[in-house]
């Protein structure tokens, strides 16, 4: 299953199947990188995005 996400600049692409996960990074339409993942190196990677955006955009 294929999910778009819109940010700022561009667009990342999510999709599942055969038991991995391909993830497109897009910028204004430009692909900028193409990676599959195993289900767990696609959870321990959003896990990561998800620490570092929480800390940079926490107000010390």
């Amino acid at each position: 299953m294929k999910k778009t996400f819109a940010h700022g600049f561009g667009s990342t692409e999510v999709d599942t199947q055969d038991g991995g996960v391909t993830l497109a990074i897009l910028h204004a339409s430009q692909l900028l990188s193409l990676n599959t993942y195993t289900p767990e190196m696609a959870t321990s990677i959003g896990l990561a995005l998800i620490d570092a955006a929480q800390e940079a955009t926490h107000v010390h």
